[in-house]
């Protein structure tokens, strides 16, 4: 999924790719397994690609992090 950040400085100048990969462990398993991406792509130069790409990453891996903690509370996750 691609998504464009409008709310932002510099929100026009890159675009956040996220990918969520669901794999079974085999046909009848009742666990699977999880792979998410993400990758920043940058539709314009600026100064501040270095601070857009940390920031991103930042609140990708706490995005990820709270989604995990609310999953694993709901007694899903093991």
């Amino acid at each position: 999924m691609a998504s464009k950040v409008t709310d932002v400085p510099y929100g026009d100048h890159f675009e956040h790719h996220e990918t969520w990969t669901v794999l079974s462990t085999s046909d009848t398993a009742v666990k699977c397994i999880l792979r998410v991406t993400d990758r920043l792509k940058m539709l314009k130069s600026t100064f501040f690609e270095g601070r857009i790409r940390s920031r991103s990453k930042e609140e990708f891996l706490a995005y990820f992090a709270n989604w995990a903690k609310a999953i694993e509370a709901r007694g899903y996750m093991v």
